[in-house]
């Protein structure tokens, strides 16, 4: 019988226990009701992605998740139950024959870390799509990692909510980063109790067929937006100031504009790069001043897409109008310190800016 093994949220983000072992042993005959463990028969796994708000979008990371076997199911003589030997690569690790929420979580990170320093070395027990079923495992414990099936240096640290530091694995949607904490899994299980919590040795059916949902954590990935001015022509002496305003809209919200400036003290071209605007966002740019005597050449608004580590451009051209008349400006920039507002004048915004 295929069931679907229960899930713990536990306080860090993106934990997900698939399975909390209590090991306490109880005599076989306390569970004559149902069939003894078989350690001969093959068990299979079901690891998917959440829905809700992730939803299609997290399906359209190209989530692949790799199982490697921490340790070794044993049979504990006269009792209906297991106990469990790390073996290969997980040697070292001692699974305790009472594990909690807490102590499991460490046990997964430390799995985690192996896989993470010795990955070039170690192969998978199975590797599956994420929602795919992976079949014919031997019964003992896993580590899932869940990962993007493009990527090949797919593991980082984060900082959890409590300023601790979480290893984790990734996968990138066009719009999101996705990450996950490696999960320990033991094949067969047994239904959890009322808390949530999985007792090998307690009364119940052993489950060969499990499914569990990963629980992710995402972030918004980002681009850079890059403004190029072409000024054909040049009047001397004056500075020829260009004013842009640039509005974010992310998700149907418009940020407040924010007005950014090039300056020319001769004909050529000048740039200025907005930097860490969300992946996704449609960014409108208008040249809202171009100085007195110096005309357009093209539009003089644009809008473009930003794509997620990628620089996008929007560029602008401008040239002497032949007027006669002169102009001339500056940028004035001011920043709110502890002791107020702070000017400071600057010739414009040519090089690096922080996105709106």
């Amino acid at each position: 019988m295929k069931k679907k093994q229960a899930r713990l949220t536990v306080r860090r983000r993106s934990a997900l226990l698939c399975c909390v072992l209590l090991l306490a042993l109880v005599s076989a005959t306390a569970l004559a009701s149902f069939a003894p463990v078989d350690l001969s028969r093959s068990c299979s796994l079901t690891v998917s992605l959440p829905g809700g708000e992730f939803g299609e979008d997290a399906a359209s990371a190209g989530v692949q998740v790799d199982l490697y076997k921490v340790a070794e199911a044993k049979a504990v003589p006269g009792h209906d139950t297991l106990r469990y030997e790390s073996a290969g690569a997980f040697a070292g690790m001692r699974i305790s024959d009472q594990s909690d929420t807490e102590s499991w979580e460490r046990l997964a990170a430390e799995a985690g870390q192996i896989v993470r320093e010795k990955l070039s070395s170690l192969t998978p027990a199975a590797s599956a799509a994420a929602g795919s079923e992976m079949t014919d495992l031997p019964a003992g414990v896993y580590v899932a990692i869940a990962h993007g099936a493009a990527l090949t240096d797919y593991f980082k640290e984060i900082k959890d909510e409590d300023g601790k530091t979480v290893l984790v694995s990734t996968a990138r949607s066009a719009l999101y980063e996705y990450q996950f904490e490696p999960e320990l899994i033991a094949l067969p299980t047994k239904e959890p109790d009322e808390n949530g919590n999985i007792n090998t040795a307690g009364s119940g059916e052993w489950l060969y067929g499990t499914e569990c949902v990963l629980k992710a954590s995402r972030e918004r990935r980002l681009g850079d937006l890059k403004i190029v001015k072409t000024l054909k022509s040049y009047l001397a002496p004056e500075n020829a100031l260009f004013i842009f305003s640039v509005t974010v809209t992310l998700d149907g919200v418009k940020s407040p504009a924010r007005v950014y400036s090039l300056n020319f003290t001769d004909a050529g071209i000048k740039s200025l790069v907005i930097r860490g605007i969300p992946a996704g966002a449609s960014v409108e740019i208008r040249e809202i001043y171009g100085g007195a005597v110096y005309t357009a050449v093209g539009d003089t608004s644009k809008t473009v897409i930003i794509e997620a580590d990628a620089l996008v451009s929007a560029g602008f051209a401008n040239e002497y109008s032949d007027t006669g008349r002169s102009g001339h400006g500056v940028e004035n920039h001011f920043t709110l310190g502890e002791d107020g507002w702070i000017w400071e004048k600057r010739a414009d915004s040519s090089g690096k800016q922080e996105a709106p």
